[in-house]
């Protein structure tokens, strides 16, 4: 019975990224995000987490010699992005469900199917929380940002 079950968790695994697939599909489609650009999905409602990588998005963009980027998202973020970097690195925002965003996840899990792709997220896909709760060191949520999601050191 247990095999059963297990089985049946892998299928409905499996049948998530198959939509997760799709829903990759439609942004490339409508927003040729392989065409020199970032993809950043923010699967998570994390206001200063969020906030923070947007702000520091248009220097890691121009670190990295991308055109662009699409900010996958669940919550509202387009006025978090200036509009002077915005001339300079144009940034599509896609919103999507909820249940959109983690077949999106699952597909990634399966597959990192853009090389290009930053997962900015706390709990998601991985769970990486513990960092900033451990309290062991004092920085900014800037300062997090740049360097472990976007690898740059805090001089942006």
């Amino acid at each position: 019975m247990k095999t059963d079950m297990k089985f049946s968790m892998l299928l409905d695994l499996i049948r998530q990224a198959w939509e997760g697939r799709k829903v990759w599909l439609r942004i490339d489609g409508a927003y040729h995000v392989s065409d020199n650009k970032y993809l950043l999905i923010m699967p998570d409602d994390d206001l200063p987490l969020n906030r923070s990588a947007l702000k520091s998005l248009a220097g890691f963009l121009e670190f990295c010699h991308m055109r662009g980027a699409v900010v996958v998202h669940v919550s509202q973020l387009q006025g978090f992005y200036s509009e002077g970097d915005n001339k300079k690195f144009p940034v599509a925002f896609v919103s999507l469900s909820q249940v959109d965003m983690d077949n999106l996840l699952k597909y990634y899990l399966f597959r990192q199917f853009y090389i290009f792709t930053k997962v900015i997220s706390l709990k998601e896909p991985y769970g990486s929380d513990g960092l900033l709760k451990a309290g062991k060191a004092d920085v900014d949520m800037d300062y997090f940002v740049n360097v472990y999601f976007f690898g740059t050191g805090a001089g942006l």
